[in-house]
C-alpha cells in the first residue's frame, strides 16, 4: 500500500515530550492516551499527578458509495480476524500512524478501502497556549464520489457519567459546554457542527458495541452505560480524484479561536523496508493507558498491547518493551518504572490480567546490552529482581526452603490460552475457535501444573539477574542466585522430562506428567538447562517440518499431533513472542544459521502482511 508524508526516526516518547501548558501549579498535558479508542483519540489531563483526564475520539462513517465505518469501542474487533475483516463487510482500518514527540504531534490514518487512494489522516498537535488542533486531511483519488461523516465524541476518562456537565450548544462554527468543571469551546472551521448531544454506549452502535466490559478498570470504567458527549458535524461530500482539509481547535478553557495559523510539520515517509518497523513504533507510543500507578497514589502511563485490550498486561508489555530498546531507551526507562510492584501490592501484583510471566526483566537486560548504562541496571535490579521471585514463588511473594523448584501459575496462565495441556488441566469445556475439543481431565476440576515453559524462563530470569549482580558487584546476590538456578534445573531435568516423548511437558499431582508435546517443553532451550543429549531431542522436534517448524516460524503445538487444531489462538498460529524465544535460543546456543533462517522466515512474514494491509499484526494462521 502506497502512501505519503509520514514520520521521521524519533527517540523520546510522546508522553515525555508532550507540551505542559502551566494552569495554576500544575501542568496539563495532551496525548494519544486513550486506553479503549479505537480511532483518532486525545486525551487531555489537567494534573498528571490524579485522576480527571478527558478523552476525545473522532469516529469516521462513510455513507456513499456504499457504507464503511468502525467500531470506537469493541474489544473482540482483531481478536481473531486478520485483513479479510475488512473486505465484504463494513468496517475499516483505523490506524496509529506517525509521531513526532518533538513537535508535540502524532497522527490516526483511517482506510475505509483496501487501497490508499481513500484515505483520512487525523493530525493532532499540541501547541503552547494549552489548546489541541485537529487536522483532517481528506483524500479520494478514486473514480466515484465519496461522503464522508465525523463525528467527535467527549467524555471522562475515569467515570461513566459526565460530571458537571451544562449548556452543551452549537453555533455555525463553534460548539461548546461545560465538562469535569472546565469550559470547552471546540472551533470546527470549514466543518459545520449540526448537533450537541449526549449519548450512551450501550445504545451507540455501530461506533459503540455493547462488549466492552472485560477490558473495563476501575481507573477506566466501561460498561453499556458509559455516557458520552457527542458533537456531530454535516456530511463532507469528495468529488472523485478530489481532496479537502479542515481544522478543529478544541480548547479546555473556552477561549475562542481564529483559524489555525500553526505551522504544520511534514513529516517524510521512512524508506519502504524501513516501514513496518517505524509504524510498529508509532503504534505503540499511542497504546499509553492513563491509570493509576502500580507503586504509589498516583497516575501514570501504562503500555497496553491493543486497544480491543485497554489495559496493562505485564506479558504483553515486556516483549513490546524488547522492541522499544532499538527505538528509545528512554521510553523502556520510563515504562519498567511503571511495572506491577510486589512490595507495593502484595500478593495482588498478578490481579492487573494476563499472564503473570516477568518478560520486562528480558527488556530490563535488552536495555542494559544497548546501552551499556550501569545506571539503569542499577536503577531496576531490585524491583525485576522482587517481581521474579513473586512469579518464581506463586503463591508467595518469596521462596521457603520447601520450594521444589518447578514454577506454577494462577489459573496455569501461562499466555497460551489453548495450549492443550493448559485446556486439559481446566476441566473447562470451552472449544476456543475450534469444532474439535481438545481432552479435558477425567473429574472435570482444575488441576494446577508445573510447567517447563515457566520454569525455563524464571531460571532465565535468574541468569539475567545473576550476570546484573555480577556487573553490580553484587557478591552475595550471585550466591543467591545460583542457588536457586542450581535447584530450579535439577527439578526441571528430574520431574518434567518425558523420555517417551523427548522432551519437557507439564506435571500436576493427580497425573504425573502429561503426554501432550508442545513448544513450551522447549523452552529449556531458552534458559540453557538441557543436557547434551536432551538437547538433540529437543532440537529435533523444533526443526522438524512435520512437527513444530513451518515456512513461516515455530508454531505452538505439532502438526502431526492429534492435538494440533488448525483453526485455533494459539493452536495452529504463529504468534511473535514465541518466535523471539527460541530465535534467543539459538543465539545463545551459537546456531547461527538456525537463528537467521528463523529470522528470515518471520519477518518475511511479518513484512508481507504489513504490505498488503498496513497492520501491524502479532499472531498468523498458518493455514491461511
Amino acid at each position: 500500500m502506497n502512501l505519503q508524508n509520514n514520520a521521521s526516526d524519533n527517540v523520546k516518547s510522546i508522553h515525555q515530550q508532550a507540551i505542559m501548558p502551566k494552569h495554576g501549579t500544575v501542568h496539563a498535558k495532551w496525548g494519544p492516551y486513550s486506553a479503549h479508542a479505537y480511532g483518532a483519540n486525545a486525551v487531555y489531563i489537567p494534573n498528571p499527578a490524579a485522576p480527571g483526564a478527558v478523552e476525545f475520539v473522532l469516529t469516521l462513517t462513510q455513507t456513499s458509495p456504499h457504507f464503511k465505518t468502525h467500531p470506537a469501542l469493541d474489544i473482540w474487533h482483531g481478536y481473531i480476524c486478520g485483513p479479510e475483516r475488512f473486505s465484504g463487510i463494513w468496517d475499516m482500518r483505523v490506524l496509529s500512524w506517525q509521531a513526532l514527540p518533538e513537535d508535540n504531534y502524532w497522527s490516526f490514518l483511517y482506510l475505509p478501502e483496501n487501497s490508499a487512494d481513500c484515505r483520512l489522516l487525523a493530525e493532532f498537535i499540541s501547541v503552547d497556549d494549552g489548546c489541541l488542533e485537529l487536522r483532517v486531511q481528506m483524500i479520494n483519488n478514486t473514480s466515484c464520489e465519496r461522503e464522508w461523516v465525523l463525528t467527535l465524541y467527549a467524555a471522562p476518562t475515569q467515570t461513566e457519567e459526565l460530571p458537571r456537565l451544562c449548556n452543551p450548544q452549537v453555533t455555525a462554527d463553534s460548539a461548546e459546554f461545560g465538562l469535569c468543571g472546565l469550559q470547552w469551546r471546540i472551533d470546527s472551521g470549514q466543518l459545520i457542527p449540526r448537533s450537541i448531544d449526549k449519548v450512551i454506549d450501550g445504545h451507540g452502535f455501530p461506533n459503540f458495541r455493547p462488549n466492552v466490559e472485560i477490558s473495563s478498570t476501575s481507573d477506566n470504567p466501561l460498561s453499556n452505560m458509559k455516557q458520552r458527549l457527542r458533537i456531530r458535524f454535516l456530511p463532507v461530500t469528495l468529488c472523485a480524484h478530489d481532496s479537502d482539509a479542515a481544522t478543529i481547535i478544541i480548547d479546555p478553557l473556552g477561549r475562542a479561536h481564529p483559524p489555525a495559523q500553526h505551522v504544520w510539520p511534514s513529516p517524510a515517509l521512512p524508506p519502504e523496508d524501513d516501514l513496518p518497523y517505524k509504524h510498529a513504533w508509532w503504534e505503540m507510543q499511542s497504546m499509553l493507558s492513563y491509570s493509576k500507578s502500580f507503586r504509589g497514589d498516583r497516575m501514570a502511563l501504562h503500555t497496553i498491547p491493543a486497544h480491543q485490550w485497554g489495559k496493562f498486561f505485564m506479558w504483553d508489555a515486556g516483549m513490546a518493551l524488547i522492541g522499544a530498546v532499538e527505538e528509545s531507551p528512554g521510553f523502556v526507562d520510563d515504562q519498567l518504572s511503571e511495572m506491577p510492584d510486589p512490595e507495593v501490592q502484595g500478593e495482588g501484583v498478578f490481579s492487573s490480567g494476563g499472564s503473570p510471566i516477568p518478560t520486562c526483566i528480558f527488556a530490563w537486560w535488552e536495555l542494559y546490552c544497548k546501552t551499556g548504562d550501569k545506571h539503569l541496571l542499577k536503577r531496576h535490579y531490585h524491583h525485576m529482581a522482587a517481581l521474579f521471585l513473586a512469579c518464581y514463588s506463586w503463591p508467595k511473594l518469596m521462596p521457603d526452603k520447601g520450594h521444589d523448584g518447578l514454577v506454577r501459575s494462577p489459573g496455569n496462565s501461562n499466555g497460551i490460552d489453548d495450549y492443550p495441556p493448559k485446556v486439559y488441566c481446566s476441566g473447562w469445556e470451552y472449544s476456543w475457535d475450534y469444532a474439535e475439543m481438545l481432552p479435558l481431565n477425567s473429574d472435570r476440576q482444575f488441576r494446577l501444573a508445573a510447567q517447563p515453559g515457566l520454569t525455563a524462563f524464571s531460571i532465565r530470569f535468574a541468569k539475567i539477574l545473576c550476570l546484573a549482580a555480577y556487573v553490580l558487584g553484587q557478591t552475595e546476590e550471585i550466591k543467591r542466585w545460583k542457588v536457586l538456578i542450581d535447584r530450579s534445573q535439577a527439578a526441571l531435568n528430574n520431574l518434567l522430562w518425558s523420555d517417551e516423548l523427548g522432551q519437557y511437558v507439564w506435571r500436576t499431582d493427580e497425573d504425573g506428567l502429561i503426554p501432550m508435546p508442545g513448544l513450551d517443553g522447549c523452552y529449556p532451550l531458552l534458559s540453557g538447562s538441557v543436557s547434551d543429549d536432551r538437547y538433540r531431542r529437543v532440537l529435533e522436534h523444533v526443526l522438524n517440518p512435520e512437527e513444530m517448524w513451518t515456512k513461516y516460524g515455530v508454531t505452538m503445538v505439532p502438526r502431526n499431533s492429534s492435538l494440533y487444531r488448525a483453526k485455533g489462538y494459539w493452536n495452529g498460529a504463529i504468534w511473535i513472542p514465541p518466535q523471539w524465544f527460541i530465535w534467543k535460543a539459538f543465539y545463545n546456543i551459537g546456531r547461527m544459521q538456525s537463528a537467521r533462517m528463523l529470522s528470515d522466515r518471520v519477518m518475511r512474514l511479518w513484512e508481507r502482511n504489513h504490505a498488503e494491509s498496513l497492520c501491524c499484526w502479532e499472531k498468523f494462521q498458518i493455514k491461511t
